[in-house]
Parts: C-alpha cells; sequence; structure tokens
C-alpha cells in the first residue's frame, strides 16, 4: 500500500485510520485485520488479474471496504427501528465514502476494480456483520 499523491494518501489513511477504529470497538481487532486485508489485498488481486497493466497503489479497496464493513449493520439497523438510538453522523460518512471513491478520477494510481472490489468486500462484510451483531 503505496501512495505517490499525498491527498489521497490523506484521504484513504484518514478513513482506514477512522473505520478500522470503529470497527475495532465494535467487533474486535482481528475483524480488522480480516477486513482490511480481503478488500485492500483482494481489489488489488483483481485489478491485477483483470488489467493488462494494472497501476493500483494504495489502499482505497481496503477504505472503502472497513467504511462500508461498519456503516451497513449501522444503516440496517436505522431501517429496522425508527427510533433507533445510536447517534452516528452518516452525513460524514458519505462525505468520506465520496471522496474515497472519487479518487481514481484525481489521481490515475488509485485503482477502480481494486476500489469496487474492496466496496463489494465491506458490503458483504457488513451484511455479515449486521447479522451477529457487537461483541460484548
Amino acid at each position: 500500500f503505496v501512495y505517490s499523491n499525498p491527498w489521497y494518501e490523506f484521504a484513504a489513511v484518514l478513513t482506514i485510520g477512522i473505520f478500522g477504529w470503529l470497527l475495532e470497538r465494535r467487533h474486535g481487532p482481528l475483524l480488522v485485520l480480516i477486513v482490511f486485508f480481503a478488500c485492500g489485498s483482494g481489489g488489488i488481486a483483481a485489478a491485477a488479474a483483470v488489467q493488462v497493466d494494472p497501476v493500483a497503489l494504495g489502499g482505497n479497496g481496503a477504505a472503502l471496504g472497513l467504511l462500508l464493513a461498519w456503516a451497513v449493520p449501522v444503516l440496517l439497523a436505522r431501517r429496522a427501528r425508527a427510533d433507533s438510538d445510536d447517534d452516528a453522523d452518516l452525513l460524514g460518512v458519505l462525505a468520506l465514502g465520496l471522496l474515497v471513491a472519487a479518487m481514481p478520477l484525481a489521481t490515475p494510481d488509485a485503482n477502480a476494480i481494486a476500489e469496487g472490489v474492496g466496496a463489494v468486500g465491506g458490503l458483504v462484510a457488513g451484511l455479515g456483520l449486521s447479522q451477529v451483531g457487537p461483541r460484548r
């Protein structure tokens, strides 16, 4: 996970840090590592398999994977209970998600395939985590 653009690095590492921390608080450190490496490395591996001359630097797939793994259970809980008492700022989550998602447009080193695979991995992880609930 190397970055050639400092703004890309800032956006991705900030998102990884925030949502890695939030997932760790909710589900423990092992899950964070699993989601990070599955979404980040899986996305880069998919980009390398699909593209003839892949350029995939950075952790945009890992960042979106962690973000979605945290946000999906929150969104599903809010949908199920209109009186949900969580105080998560989902507007900030949306802003960070859009910022990271736009990185392939801003720098050629951010790979859209890696990002998409990471996002799908995070979505799947989030759907699974919504079934198990937080650790005690």
